[in-house]
């Protein structure tokens, strides 16, 4: 048996607010121009939302108006500060350099679960979703969040138990005792259909909670790797995702890694299944040096048909990156499929 902590954060929180506006802003100018390069990063507090990086494209996006568009749908900071320094150039000027630093991704999956991956995982996604909802039926509620889960697991990974959950939530109120039965109400639905038993739950355990986002805090795009990729059940990459091109391997390579275990995990009727995929450049058109699959079997034969499935050009349109939701995938873990 061993004990694990894992979070996530709701779409308030300050470090997924700057995801959801790097995508958002990805997603926007691909949207105008599939050709369009982003790479963007975003800083907030203190009521200020500063955005940076580099954007090649045919015509450029009301990058302020993007911004307030995910503050309004997120209902958080709404007033706040856009300072806009994006460096905005043509694709005319578009230089590709060879990126000669590796990339590793990671890919896994397991059967303890219909969506093949760790109960824990989508236990907390289900949290912040089902919240998500819940804030939008009842004014109480706000956007910005965290939940704290510490749970036993036996010696294959499995769920056993949730020793607690710890969750502090933006709300309205001074006095919480009125909306804990309706957290309780949500955390223990979600824990019942998985068939787990909830030893200690703590509400809201420090006190009313009445500013968040960049108001109470400052955030980052990429500071919540573990939340965007496996929750500690499997390495994650260390690239941030949000705001950057899906075109290069440090991107769309997570993507395709967890592809590959899905697969990988069926085809050999696997327990568990995890994938390693080198690139020796961040470039858009190299197959990888190496693919590894590992398993409770140990490490297994790699199909050579994966290496020209993993040129990057290849995952954009085999996964149809290019159109995909980026700021779904942000606000909930970028690993959800």
């Amino acid at each position: 048996m061993k004990v694990i902590t894992n979070e996530i954060v709701f779409r308030g929180h300050p470090d997924k607010l700057a995801d959801q506006i790097s995508d958002k802003i990805l997603m926007e100018y691909l949207k105008q121009d599939k050709n369009s390069i982003v790479n963007i990063e975003v800083v907030g507090g203190e009521g200020i939302v500063f955005v940076t990086g580099e954007v090649f494209a045919t015509t450029h996006i009301d990058i302020q108006k993007t911004i307030k568009d995910v503050l309004a749908d997120v209902r958080c900071c709404t007033e706040a500060v856009v300072v806009d320094e994006v460096d905005k150039k043509s694709l005319k000027e578009l230089k590709y350099k060879n990126k000669e630093e590796s990339v590793v991704v990671y890919g896994y999956a397991c059967n303890e679960t219909e969506k093949l991956l760790p109960k824990g995982m989508i236990i907390l996604q289900e949290i912040a979703k089902e919240y998500e909802k819940l804030r939008k039926q009842d004014e109480r509620f706000l956007s910005d969040g965290k939940v704290k889960m510490e749970a036993v697991y036996n010696d294959n990974d499995e769920l056993v138990k949730i020793n607690s959950f710890i969750i502090n939530h933006q709300n309205t109120e001074n006095d919480v005792s009125g909306i804990n039965e309706k957290m309780s109400e949500l955390i223990y639905r979600i824990t019942s259909k998985y068939g787990v038993e909830v030893e200690d739950l703590q509400l809201n355990p420090y006190g009313s909670y009445l500013m968040g986002g960049f108001d109470r805090d400052t955030g980052l795009t990429g500071r919540k790797l573990d939340i965007d990729s496996y929750q500690k059940f499997a390495p994650s990459c260390v690239n941030t995702l949000s705001g950057k091109d899906p075109r290069l391997p440090s991107r769309n390579g997570v993507y395709k890694a967890r592809e590959i275990a899905k697969w990988a995990l069926k085809e050999y009727n696997l327990k568990w299944c995890e994938i390693q995929i080198n690139y020796k450049s961040n470039t858009n058109d190299k197959p990888p040096i190496a693919i590894i699959i590992n398993s409770e079997r140990g490490l297994l034969e790699t199909p050579s048909h994966l290496y020209e499935e993993c040129i990057p050009t290849n995952i954009v349109e085999d996964l149809k990156l290019l159109n995909e939701d980026f700021v779904s995938l942000s606000s909930y873990g970028h690993i959800q499929k």
